[in-house]
């Protein structure tokens, strides 16, 4: 779970440059920024049986996260049915959209999520973005992945925003992207249009635009400000990254509270004696003052509180594997810039830590403290450093780390 040898490596002056000169000021586009490709076919396509298996299970879900984007300028439609996945048979992406193709005729399919449907893909966008993490902080909200594949004149969608910054990883082909700033003077009756007839006349505004054609290997970045329309005039595939961030209308805090006042509600719901208040403010307040005076109280809130807190940026939907077959290595281990690791003592005397939307306790000691700070930090670290670091128990110790690298809040630090 170290570093991904596909991942491109650039270097301080690079990122220092993204972060302060590009980042949410103006587009880039590098060419060839990939000696290897950043995903191959191959490994999105297991990815989308991956979502296949999971669509299965979950009745529903494919209408969710994959869609068609027909090329008649109709809006998006969730791919339903039992033949909208890859086949056995199938055994490249291309085999996949050429029948998808024959049935819809050009069309763009997208996988919403992608990344969370395969592990290594996961990790590889967390090596790419950390050390941007570094420098601008952690994605607000849920970041996402979308893998677009097919070939298209142009984006259904039309010329739009996201609420997000968005960088895309060209795969396969040859794809044109076509951004205009915020201040672009439209005609303000067409910005009132929707915006399938933004897509029929979005070519009489080039003149304004900034265009990228981008082949394989390229790497493309634009700020959330700006509008941007797309054409694959082949077939083409490739991965775009949504960085979301927090904003004026519900910034991470406030989301946070308004979900902490449910799960309040929910517990004086479940567990506090029925109010004898005939007035409503005064009922609910009653039912409050007897869950808060339950001698657990505090742990469920700070447990809810640091789950919440923490699966708000980088989102995982596979497995976690069982923290006791994780066996430790003897080599450097570091913190996981992209993976929020937060912890509370609780009342019951253990120690609450949340990662990746979730929980877990270890046995709390008086040195623990200094162990978490290091366990956190951006410098490397071994197993036998943190084992001088604290009276805990080795054992207790070992299950804290194990449990960390589980929610990939902790991997192996980069050789180099």
């Amino acid at each position: 779970m170290g570093e991904d040898a596909r991942a491109p490596r650039f270097d301080d002056a690079f990122w220092d440059g993204i972060a302060g000169e590009c980042w949410g000021k103006k587009p880039f586009h590098i060419p060839n920024a990939f000696p290897e490709p950043f995903m191959r076919s191959d490994e999105l396509l297991e990815a989308l049986r991956n979502l296949a298996t999971r669509a299965r299970a979950v009745p529903g879900n494919a209408k969710k996260e994959l869609y068609y984007f027909a090329e008649d300028y109709t809006p998006q439609q969730p791919m339903v049915g039992t033949d909208v996945f890859p086949r056995p048979d199938e055994a490249t992406l291309v085999d996949y959209f050429k029948r998808l193709q024959q049935q819809h005729g050009n069309c763009c399919i997208a996988g919403f999520d992608i990344y969370t449907y395969l592990p290594a893909l996961w990790d590889r966008i967390c090596s790419f973005v950390r050390p941007l993490v570094r420098r601008v902080g952690q994605p607000g909200f849920r970041s996402e992945s979308i893998l677009f594949v097919g070939e298209y004149a142009f984006t259904s969608t039309g010329i739009h925003k996201d609420s997000a910054h968005v960088t895309t990883f060209v795969l396969e082909g040859t794809k044109i992207f076509h951004l205009w700033p915020d201040d672009y003077q439209f005609k303000r009756k067409e910005l009132d249009r929707d915006s399938h007839r933004w897509a029929r006349d979005f070519k009489a505004h080039l003149d304004g635009a900034i265009t990228f054609v981008a082949h394989a290997g390229d790497l493309l970045y634009w700020p959330l400000t700006y509008w941007h329309v797309v054409e694959s005039p082949v077939y083409s595939n490739s991965l775009t990254f949504l960085w979301k961030e927090y904003d004026d209308v519900a910034p991470k805090d406030v989301s946070v509270a308004k979900w902490l006042a449910e799960v309040i509600a929910m517990r004086a719901r479940d567990q506090a004696p029925v109010a004898t208040a005939a007035n409503p403010v005064d009922a609910a307040l009653e039912r409050f003052c007897a869950v808060q005076e339950q001698p657990d109280f505090s742990d469920t809130v700070w447990r809810r509180w640091l789950e919440r807190t923490t699966r708000l940026s980088f989102d995982l939907a596979f497995a976690f594997p069982d923290a006791a077959s994780i066996e430790l290595p003897t080599g450097m281990l570091v913190a996981n810039d992209c993976i929020e690791l937060e912890w509370s003592r609780l009342t019951s005397g253990r120690l609450l830590c949340a990662a990746s939307g979730e929980s877990f306790e270890v046995a709390d000691s008086p040195g623990l403290a200094t162990v978490m700070n290091r366990l956190v930090s951006s410098e490397p670290w071994t197993v036998a450093e943190l084992e001088g670091l604290s009276d805990m128990p080795r054992g207790d110790l070992h299950a804290l780390i194990r449990q960390c690298m589980r929610v990939r809040a902790v991997i192996a630090a980069q050789k180099v």
